[in-house]
């Protein structure tokens, strides 16, 4: 599998993430290939990376399924979905495209505030003295209260994608 994230530290934060799920619920088979800087992150708005990144992976063996994460920022999650798959060549059938109902760090806030927030990097920058950099290591922290995100969509698409959504979300641990 690979992850192309629109956040630096996405890769680092879905590695550690992936990391935790294999241990906590014995899956051998999930593992994330390390495509480089360049290559786990597109930025923003940067839809030509985007679709030159996606373009070089689905021609190559190194990932059955390519995972593109994007933040909605309030905005509606399937327009947002749409706008990044018209980036996404046609004849790419691997591509998964998961959106955040607002960022990366939904996940992080709900875990913390059990409902999501408007800006979530925004409130971890104010109660939690918040840095980018810190993303990765947030990801341990949700895992120990994994089974109330599966009441969020994008955590179950997510694991959906990963063919573990009835393994983590269903299954007492």
């Amino acid at each position: 599998m690979c992850i192309v994230s629109e956040d630096t530290y996405g890769y680092a934060f879905f590695n550690e993430l992936l990391k935790g799920l294999k241990e906590r619920y014995n899956i051998n088979d999930l593992a994330l290939h390390n495509l480089g800087r360049s290559y786990n992150t597109y930025r923003g708005s940067h839809y030509d990376k985007l679709n030159k990144i996606t373009k070089a992976l689905c021609a190559s063996n190194d990932c059955d399924i390519i995972i593109v994460t994007k933040d909605a920022d309030g905005s509606n999650i399937n327009d947002v979905r749409g706008e990044i798959m018209h980036y996404i060549p046609n004849d790419c059938n691997k591509v998964k495209v998961l959106v955040f109902d607002y960022e990366i760090e939904d996940w992080i806030v709900y875990n913390i505030l059990g409902r999501l927030s408007p800006k979530p990097s925004k409130y971890l920058m104010e109660h939690f003295q918040y840095d980018k950099s810190q993303l990765p290591k947030y990801a341990k922290d949700i895992l120990n209260n994994i089974k109330s995100l599966c009441e969020l969509e994008s955590f179950r698409t997510f694991l959906r994608y990963l063919c573990i959504e009835n393994i983590v979300c269903r299954q007492d641990k």
